[in-house]
Protein backbone atom coordinates (compact mmCIF):
# COMPACT_ATOMS: atom_id res chain seq x y z
CA UNK A 1 0.00 0.00 0.00
CA UNK A 2 0.88 3.60 -1.02
CA UNK A 3 1.68 6.29 1.49
CA UNK A 4 -1.37 8.76 0.65
CA UNK A 5 -0.64 11.16 3.66
CA UNK A 6 0.28 13.81 0.22
CA UNK A 7 -3.96 13.76 -0.43
CA UNK A 8 -6.14 16.04 0.29
CA UNK A 9 -9.89 15.48 0.84
CA UNK A 10 -12.37 17.71 -0.56
CA UNK A 11 -15.69 17.53 1.25
CA UNK A 12 -18.31 20.32 0.28
CA UNK A 13 -21.22 21.83 1.45
CA UNK A 14 -24.19 21.93 -1.00
CA UNK A 15 -26.52 24.83 1.15
CA UNK A 16 -27.08 25.87 4.53
CA UNK A 17 -30.90 23.88 4.07
CA UNK A 18 -28.68 20.36 3.69
CA UNK A 19 -26.41 21.04 6.12
CA UNK A 20 -28.44 18.32 9.07
CA UNK A 21 -29.75 16.48 6.24
CA UNK A 22 -26.56 15.28 5.48
CA UNK A 23 -24.82 15.12 8.65
CA UNK A 24 -24.32 12.07 8.96
CA UNK A 25 -22.96 11.28 5.72
CA UNK A 26 -20.70 14.08 6.29
CA UNK A 27 -19.52 12.68 9.66
CA UNK A 28 -18.55 9.38 8.23
CA UNK A 29 -16.65 10.50 5.10
CA UNK A 30 -14.60 13.03 7.08
CA UNK A 31 -14.29 10.66 9.88
CA UNK A 32 -12.93 8.17 7.00
CA UNK A 33 -10.58 10.51 5.81
CA UNK A 34 -9.07 11.79 9.14
CA UNK A 35 -8.56 7.96 10.34
CA UNK A 36 -6.51 7.14 6.93
CA UNK A 37 -4.48 10.27 7.96
CA UNK A 38 -5.92 11.97 5.14
CA UNK A 39 -5.86 16.08 5.69
CA UNK A 40 -9.58 17.18 4.99
CA UNK A 41 -10.53 20.53 3.73
CA UNK A 42 -14.44 21.32 3.34
CA UNK A 43 -15.65 23.81 0.51
CA UNK A 44 -18.56 26.24 0.26
CA UNK A 45 -18.85 27.14 4.13
CA UNK A 46 -21.33 29.77 4.85
CA UNK A 47 -22.30 29.72 8.27
CA UNK A 48 -21.55 29.01 12.19
CA UNK A 49 -23.64 26.35 12.14
CA UNK A 50 -22.07 24.58 9.55
CA UNK A 51 -18.37 24.98 11.19
CA UNK A 52 -19.49 24.46 14.63
CA UNK A 53 -20.72 21.46 12.68
CA UNK A 54 -16.92 20.63 10.88
CA UNK A 55 -15.58 21.80 14.81
CA UNK A 56 -17.61 18.44 16.32
CA UNK A 57 -16.27 16.43 13.48
CA UNK A 58 -12.60 17.17 14.31
CA UNK A 59 -11.96 19.04 11.09
CA UNK A 60 -10.68 22.02 11.53
CA UNK A 61 -9.71 23.10 7.12
CA UNK A 62 -12.29 24.77 5.66
CA UNK A 63 -13.00 27.68 2.87
CA UNK A 64 -15.51 29.39 1.75
CA UNK A 65 -17.56 32.70 2.19
CA UNK A 66 -18.25 32.80 5.73
CA UNK A 67 -14.19 33.37 5.94
CA UNK A 68 -14.44 35.68 3.38
CA UNK A 69 -14.94 36.48 -0.11
CA UNK A 70 -13.25 35.44 -3.48
CA UNK A 71 -10.08 38.06 -3.53
CA UNK A 72 -7.40 38.78 -5.90
CA UNK A 73 -3.85 37.12 -5.59
CA UNK A 74 -2.61 40.88 -4.44
CA UNK A 75 -5.15 41.35 -2.02
CA UNK A 76 -5.12 38.10 -0.54
CA UNK A 77 -1.20 38.45 -0.07
CA UNK A 78 -1.84 41.52 1.95
CA UNK A 79 -4.47 40.12 4.44
CA UNK A 80 -1.41 37.33 5.14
Amino acid sequence: MRHLSGIVLSAEFRGTEELFVSAHAGYYNIGTALELGLECIVEDVESTEQVELLKSYSCFKAQGYFFDKPLPVSVFHKKL
